[in-house]
């Protein structure tokens, strides 16, 4: 992915910041347990704000992608349990 991310030209700052972003998910507390629900919350957030920088970094909108907003981590997993509560019922 960084070499592919070179080939293309993008600026090394924000090559660093991907790099960084992805070892910060690897790294997360949550990568490493044993909740499933947690897991899940780590791959939906790499997505959703992953495409979000995407979307809004040539513009006023853009933002870092670290640190890792716990906040929203936490949404995404409580999304995730209520999912699920809400199937089984």
């Amino acid at each position: 992915m960084l070499r592919a991310m070179e080939q293309q030209d993008w600026p090394l700052e924000h090559i660093n910041l991907m790099c960084d972003f992805w070892l910060a998910l690897e790294g997360h507390d949550w990568r490493h347990g044993n909740c499933e629900y947690s897991k899940r919350a780590l791959l939906l957030y790499q997505v959703h704000v992953r495409r979000q920088w995407h979307q809004t970094i040539a513009t006023p909108l853009a933002f870092s992608l670290l640190p890792l907003n716990e906040y929203h981590l936490q949404t995404f997993q409580k999304k995730l349990r209520d999912a699920a509560v809400n199937t089984q019922i």
